[in-house]
């Protein structure tokens, strides 16, 4: 769902935008998750709630399984989408109290590796269909830098230069708290049924606690420790090749300074010889 062509003019942070809160720590596990992919580029969808002030509330989301993934691209089945409508719908069936509002997909996610913040021109036209998708057209955009430790923002496509970093914590009374737990407790059920290669990361943000406690896995922290664990064998692997061309010049070595002494006895032996050459020729005289 992205492919870059860099921009033309200079980036443009702004201050944090009154009409969106996006969880920063839902961007931070998402940047755990996905830095250990290196410069290969993943997305993701974002769920939360419109509140009464019309705001847009980025609190929960998921990285489905990439259908192509480069260091310039990436792009996930358009069914995820029904995926997470659906469990929004499931979750909103429960604790129906006046006042809670609804969760649906509220924004899109992905990553640039060590490219900067930005939208890209095929960003731009993904952003444009997603928006119109939502009724109310209320949607965002995140993208982050894993590599760089940016995040940014972006609260209309129409300005793919500028964004505001997320810095939000989301205000969750209790009813709407126990919606989002039946949010995530179904996307735990549709990844136990698909697998973790098709959903490999659900991102709870704020509730991370609460859902640990329940017992869900830690996806960010369990990437990163594949990551440790990965580089890890890496340099046990490079540490070995070090080893092996240790020994192999140790070799080479000794086997040139056998050829020195080969030569060097070589030419002391040709010296002499010619030595006594010219003396026998003196000596016929």
């Amino acid at each position: 769902m992205s492919g870059h062509v860099y921009p033309t003019r200079d980036v443009v942070p702004i201050e944090q935008n009154d009409q969106t809160m996006v969880s920063k720590s839902l961007v931070t596990q998402s940047m755990d998750f996905t830095a250990p992919r290196g410069r290969l580029e993943m997305g993701g969808l974002l769920i939360g709630h419109i509140d009464q002030e019309g705001t847009i509330n980025v609190v929960t989301g998921f990285f489905p399984e990439q259908l192509k993934e480069t260091p310039g691209y990436c792009r996930f089945s358009g069914s995820w989408v029904a995926v997470a409508a659906s469990a929004c719908e499931y979750a909103n069936s429960f604790s129906t109290g006046e006042g809670i509002p609804e969760l649906r997909i509220v924004g899109w996610i992905h990553t640039h590796p060590d490219l900067g913040l930005f939208l890209s021109s095929t960003d731009v036209d993904t952003y444009s269909t997603l928006r119109g998708m939502v009724p109310d057209s209320k949607f965002v955009a995140v993208v982050i830098d894993p590599l760089r430790n940016q995040d940014g923002v972006f609260p209309s496509e129409r300005l793919p230069n500028t964004f505001f970093p997320a810095s939000g914590e989301p205000d969750l009374g209790e009813g709407l708290r126990d919606r989002y737990h039946h949010l995530l407790d179904r996307l735990q059920e549709v990844r136990t049924a698909v697998g973790t290669d098709r959903m490999p990361s659900i991102l709870p943000g704020d509730l991370r606690d609460e859902r640990l406690a329940s017992g869900d896995a830690d996806d960010s922290v369990s990437a990163l420790r594949e990551s440790v664990h990965f580089l890890k064998g890496e340099l046990w692997k490079t540490e070995d090749r070090i080893a092996s061309l240790e020994m192999e010049v140790k070799t080479t070595k000794r086997g040139l300074l056998e050829q020195i002494r080969r030569l060097e006895r070589r030419v002391i032996s040709l010296e002499k010889s010619k030595g006594h050459g010219i003396m026998a020729w003196f000596t016929n005289q």
